[in-house]
């Protein structure tokens, strides 16, 4: 992905997308393994295929992404200090000693929760 040129009317896949968030969302948050097929259906399905599309999307919801991630994150942070696992935390101990909550995807899903009401998405894609 090194040399990858893309433009706002680049369709966004599952090659591409990684490249493309890592330029727009904080790097703390980025995972080396996620879904990116399954996101890329998500937001096809809602009418976001392209960079310009996807773009719009974040910033729009930038600031119900940041809130989002804040929330979840103190949430989690006092369930470890309380003794919680993995599992009851929704995230990895590591991430949350880190001060991160969501992966890439999650914020792009959350973004795209601002946009649709997260009803309507998880109602579709659980």
């Amino acid at each position: 992905m090194g040399n990858l040129v893309l433009g706002p009317n680049s369709e966004i896949n599952s090659d591409n997308i990684s490249t493309i968030l890592s330029k727009i969302l904080p790097l703390k948050n980025a995972v080396a393994d996620e879904p990116w097929g399954d996101l890329v259906f998500e937001l096809r399905h809602f009418g976001i295929s392209t960079v310009a599309q996807l773009e719009e999307l974040i910033e729009e919801n930038r600031s119900t992404m940041e809130r989002d991630e804040e929330r979840s994150w103190r949430r989690a942070k006092e369930q470890l200090d309380d003794g919680s696992d993995d599992e009851e935390l929704g995230t990895d101990v590591g991430r949350v000693r880190r001060g991160v909550y969501f992966t890439h995807v999650g914020l792009v899903r959350t973004a795209l929760d601002g946009r649709i009401g997260e009803e309507n998405r998880t109602a579709l894609f659980p």
